[in-house]
């Protein structure tokens, strides 16, 4: 099964895209920060027989996730269904790192890059104590500069 890079997903996905990002991670994730664009479906769901949002029915789609493992589990699940789906390597973390948009979350729904918390399912997730996301979103400047809660810093927490 295909993977891409989170900018080919970015590429493919935008405004106007006959292609639709599917976001795959669990309601608090998507709440913490998607990708703008984005349409949500839980893998849980998914996994469960759920069917894809009304705006993913009869497009190729791109799953994404927090790090790529349940992306590419969605992505086997759909393409089993007959979807034409490739999922995008790295997830979310890659999307940060490479400077793209996130909304949602403690931005207030301003377009920003930022690192999503932690999710349930991925092997390299971190989180508190109590459960709940061991890492904050990030911010950058207006200018995607790497200055102090920038894309950088967002990348070497998820390192």
């Amino acid at each position: 099964m295909a993977r891409i890079t989170a900018e080919e997903a970015h590429e493919r996905t935008g405004a106007e895209a006959e292609t639709v990002l599917l976001d795959v991670r669990e309601h608090a994730e998507w709440a913490a920060g998607h990708a703008p664009g984005a349409v949500h479906a839980p893998l849980s769901e998914l996994a469960s027989g759920g069917r894809l949002p009304r705006a993913a029915e009869d497009r190729p789609v791109v799953t994404i996730c927090r790090s790529g493992k349940r992306s590419r589990e969605a992505a086997g699940l759909l393409a089993a269904r007959g979807v034409d789906v490739v999922d995008v390597l790295g997830g979310m973390r890659a999307w940060v790192e490479a400077g793209l948009g996130v909304v949602g979350g403690s931005s207030g729904g301003r377009s920003a890059p930022g690192s999503p918390p932690a999710g349930n399912g991925d092997s390299d997730t971190a989180s508190g104590a109590d459960g709940s996301p061991g890492m904050s979103r990030a911010h950058s400047s207006a200018n995607g500069s790497s200055a102090p809660g920038g894309p950088s810093d967002a990348a070497a927490r998820l390192a």
